[in-house]
């Protein structure tokens, strides 16, 4: 073999296109392009296992009770925007809802409230375990590990989980057979096109930035994906009827950035902006900081 193919081949393929033909990191970040979709690649972690140790103790970090009721609040949004858009689907006399990556169970709990049956997937063990403190049916550990518990579903939700994962294609194959026909699933992520440029500027400029004490309000996780990469892994997967909706920031500031005032303006003024640009471009324009989309299981 020689030596360019073998280090293509160490190189993953991109989940979107297969692909394994990457730009080089753009300096300073570890950031990667795929040379024939443009997905971004976060080259920062040497293997799955590696990766998803960045988020096994995040219920153990400082704050974590502040995060629990920021969270609620994100939970409880996020059930109320399915109740709004995703009714259909989810007629019935039980709805049944899985949470892929549920965190602390904020928005499992609203749907129970409403009279959902329902359950989770959290590879935070200290999560999970405040899941099943609150009577929620939660597997601890990895989707690829754990298996999909038992559906059908009629609604499969992953809320800023699919780019954290080593293989979202192979999450979303795995997820489609429990997906009750007709039944929904629900993706929410970063915005790559908006972030990674932003991240790549902000790195450049950060001793400036630090200075003026502009926070870094990019995020690009293990993959970075455009709605048109979130439209080819759903299609891929088997499912049809694609939605795309306005990706709003969520409530309150979890990240601790802005503090809550700051993050109530910013906000504000980014979905003030995001909708002008949108509606004066006739939806060509997707100028949004996350991609909101649904996809449904054909009857």
């Amino acid at each position: 073999m020689k030596l360019e193919d073998a280090a293509r081949a160490a190189l993953p393929a991109c989940p979107v296109c297969g692909g394994h033909t990457w730009s080089p990191p753009r300096a300073p970040t570890q950031l990667r392009w795929c040379c024939s979709c443009g997905v971004v690649w976060n080259d920062r972690s040497s293997s799955r296992e590696a990766e998803e140790s960045r988020y096994e103790d995040y219920s153990h970090r400082p704050g974590s009770e502040w995060l629990e009721a920021e969270g609620w609040k994100v939970g409880c949004s996020q059930w109320e925007w399915v109740r709004t858009e995703l009714c259909q689907p989810l007629a019935g006399v039980e709805r049944t809802v899985l949470d892929i990556g549920c965190g602390h169970g904020a928005f499992l709990r609203r749907a129970r409230e409403d009279g959902a049956r329902v359950a989770g997937v959290e590879l935070d063990p200290q999560g999970a375990a405040e899941c099943r403190a609150a009577g929620l049916d939660v597997r601890a550990g990895s989707l690829f590990d754990t298996g999909v518990p038992e559906g059908p579903w009629d609604l499969v939700t992953f809320w800023d989980v699919l780019e954290h994962l080593d293989d979202p294609a192979a999450a979303l194959r795995q997820v489609a057979p429990v997906v009750k026909p007709g039944g929904a699933v629900v993706v929410r992520g970063r915005n790559a096109r908006l972030h990674a440029p932003i991240k790549v500027a902000y790195q450049r400029a950060r001793a400036a930035a630090s200075a003026l004490r502009i926070p870094d309000l990019s995020c690009v996780h293990r993959w970075g994906f455009g709605p048109d990469h979130y439209r080819v892994l759903l299609l891929a997967a088997g499912f049809q009827g694609l939605d795309l909706y306005p990706g709003l920031p969520t409530p309150g500031d979890r990240s601790r950035t802005l503090g809550t005032r700051g993050a109530r303006v910013a906000k504000g003024v980014i979905e003030v902006v995001g909708m002008t640009l949108s509606g004066l471009s006739i939806g060509r324009l997707y100028p949004f900081p996350s991609v909101l989309i649904s996809a449904r299981k054909s009857s």
